[in-house]
């Protein structure tokens, strides 16, 4: 008898999609890449599922990675009885021509509520300034925006988000007002690139990082790539390096390991998506409140200790709900600016 081989459903599917397609944004390790393409074996609709999100969002990146693991074609081949996913199979194609291109356009982060701006990574080598400049940058609740600054740098805003940089006596400034940013800095060492959060100061040099100030001016920091001095004018710095995290608040801070799971986990807002693995209900409410107008109340508080896990879509609160009604057996009443959770 053969193995027995477990056959996940579509939604299944598309959760694991929406993970390796984090995975693909920051690059695969050699054994990553082995496991994405045992993966593609496992199932013959997981191709067609990470390629059609791929397309979704518009990550030509990912789709260029994606050509040396998949033949593209072949998922046009299998689904050309299929309705359902002959649009999608032909659409992958035509990305994915474009993709391994010798010209690669730039690529546009696709946002929840609104378009983003088009714009292109920051080159490699060293940029000037561009003399003095001023940007103000901001999102609304469920928008995302990614935009290029003068000096080539590239910032991507979460939602709820709102940034104002400019040149200061001879640095990169940026004042992150409210809300959550990744930066990937042009390098240009004689121009220091700082990022002001709740009077904490993150410095960098040609490097990619994530800093997110909390409503309550907490700010947490994760570095994907380089190394960035955490502190203000009046302390001593702290360094953070590529896989580490540090979370400060008031005057007090810790710096710790990450997994590369970890960070894609945090950073999966940059695809629509939210992750939780055993936060509290009340945890998760809270998270989830930064891309929803509406209002979440717990009336019965033995609710706010449960914990909930799983792979969830910014812009679309219902999926989460439905998934508190049949996981934690509760009662949703939904207003128009409210929503309701009980026994």
């Amino acid at each position: 008898m053969g193995d027995v081989v477990r056959l996940f459903s579509v939604a299944e599917i598309e959760e694991q999609a929406s993970q390796w397609l984090s995975k693909l944004d920051r690059g695969l390790t050699p054994a990553e890449r082995e496991q994405l393409a045992a993966w593609f074996a496992q199932d013959a609709r997981n191709g067609t599922a990470l390629v059609s999100l791929a397309q979704a969002w518009d990550s030509m990146e990912s789709l260029r990675a994606l050509s040396g693991l998949i033949e593209l074609r072949q998922i046009q081949d299998r689904r050309n009885n299929d309705r359902r996913f002959r649009s999608v199979a032909i659409g992958a194609v035509a990305v994915a021509a474009v993709a391994v291109s010798a010209w690669i356009a730039p690529f546009k982060l696709a946002t929840s509520n609104a378009e983003s701006r088009q714009t292109s990574p920051p080159a490699a080598s060293s940029r000037p300034a561009a003399g003095a400049w001023t940007t103000t940058l901001a999102t609304s609740v469920g928008e995302r925006q990614t935009a290029n600054l003068p000096d080539g740098s590239l910032i991507t805003l979460n939602t709820r988000t709102k940034i104002r940089a400019a040149t200061v006596s001879g640095t990169r400034h940026v004042d992150l007002l409210q809300g959550e940013a990744t930066f990937s800095v042009a390098h240009d060492p004689t121009h220091p690139f700082i990022v002001v959060a709740a009077g904490r100061e993150i410095r960098a040099v040609g490097t990619k990082f994530n800093v997110r100030r909390h409503a309550d001016n907490s700010v947490s920091v994760i570095v994907t790539e380089g190394k960035v001095a955490f502190g203000s004018p009046q302390e001593d710095v702290t360094y953070i390096v590529a896989g580490e995290r540090l979370d400060s608040i008031n005057s007090d801070y810790k710096v710790s390991a990450v997994s590369k799971n970890a960070i894609d986990e945090a950073l999966a807002w940059h695809h629509g998506s939210i992750v939780f693995q055993g936060e509290t209900l009340e945890q998760a409410l809270a998270e989830v409140s930064r891309y929803s107008d509406k209002r979440f109340t717990i009336e019965d508080p033995s609710l706010r200790s449960m914990r909930i896990a799983g792979v969830y879509r910014t812009d679309n609160m219902d999926s989460l709900l439905a998934s508190l009604r049949a996981n934690l057996d509760v009662s949703i009443t939904q207003g128009q600016n409210d929503v309701r959770i009980t026994r």
